[in-house]
């Protein structure tokens, strides 16, 4: 539905941390700037976990999560 709000998750593969260092962040920051320019989802907020990612964000387009996912 349009605007409405999303948990999303994104996870390592099994094993392999994902270390919450300043320039991990800044990279974590800059893939999720360049996917909301191309796919329409606000991000609202980011939390970087040991080996996963969860986002809360906004759906301009419902066709285009799976894309930005």
């Amino acid at each position: 539905i349009r605007k409405t709000m999303l948990d999303v998750c994104f996870r390592t593969e099994s094993g392999l941390p994902l270390i919450s260092v300043p320039y991990i962040e800044k990279i974590i920051e800059s893939i999720l700037a360049r996917a909301a320019h191309y796919y329409p989802f606000i991000v609202c907020h980011a939390v970087l976990m040991a080996n996963h990612l969860h986002l809360l964000g906004v759906v301009e387009d419902p066709q285009s999560v799976a894309r930005f996912v």
